[in-house]
């Protein structure tokens, strides 16, 4: 597309940093994720994690003004969605709207 040449130093060494940024925060998540089999959780940490999962989808929706399609507006035709609609993301989408 573009000669190297033309791409500044400074742009090439961001976007390393950036990379490294990353790789490092995938690292420690795939590392943290390995440590959660070694450890499971008991019931009330489970409860915890579950209240912490739904308060930030909530935020993500609000956040990001996600809304459920109408079906009449679909591209999909309702039967074949993946997720189904009794499933918790489309209850709370249809709680937040």
């Amino acid at each position: 597309m573009m000669s190297a040449d033309h791409i500044p130093p400074s742009f090439i060494e961001q976007h390393r940093k950036c990379c490294e940024r990353f790789m490092n925060w995938q690292t420690a998540t795939i590392l943290s994720n390995i440590a959660s089999f070694d450890n499971p959780l008991d019931a009330a940490a489970l409860e915890q994690l579950g209240q912490l999962k739904w308060h930030f989808a909530v935020a993500y929706l609000k956040r990001f003004c996600v809304q459920a399609i109408e079906d009449s507006k679909r591209v999909v035709p309702a039967a074949e969605r993946q997720v189904p609609k009794d499933s918790g993301v489309y209850q709370l989408l249809y709680r937040l709207h």
